[in-house]
């Protein structure tokens, strides 16, 4: 089965905003996610390169964008970024709580690479 540019553009939109989330979640505790200060700035240098990238295959879709933006998914995408910040701020950003939510973040990437790997071709 072929995806519609409909779904490859949703999809997208879809990828972008949880890069743009994961970013934000890592950038405003840069200094307490346990890890090295090197890792941290590389994975936030390749998740801004990647919503660069996506911005820049949505801009001609205008119109869908503000369909999107107001999508249950998308506001269920914000709400989970949200609910993952509130845990952390709960936590006091302890490692254990880092932990859980790298665990989290990493199996997000793996659904960002289920959904874009579809439309590869």
């Amino acid at each position: 089965m072929h995806p519609s540019q409909m779904e490859k553009s949703y999809t997208a939109f879809a990828s972008k905003v949880m890069f743009q989330n994961v970013f934000l979640l890592f950038r405003n505790n840069f200094s307490s996610t346990g890890w090295n200060e090197t890792i941290v700035e590389r994975l936030l240098n390749e998740l801004n390169r990647q919503t660069e990238f996506l911005k820049t295959i949505l801009e001609e879709k205008q119109e869908e964008r503000l369909t999107w933006e107001t999508s249950p998914t998308t506001l269920r995408l914000k709400n989970y970024y949200w609910k993952v910040q509130r845990y952390l701020k709960n936590k006091k950003y302890d490692s254990y709580a880092w932990a859980v939510v790298r665990a989290e973040i990493s199996r997000n990437f793996l659904i960002i690479l289920g959904l874009t790997r579809n439309f590869q071709n």
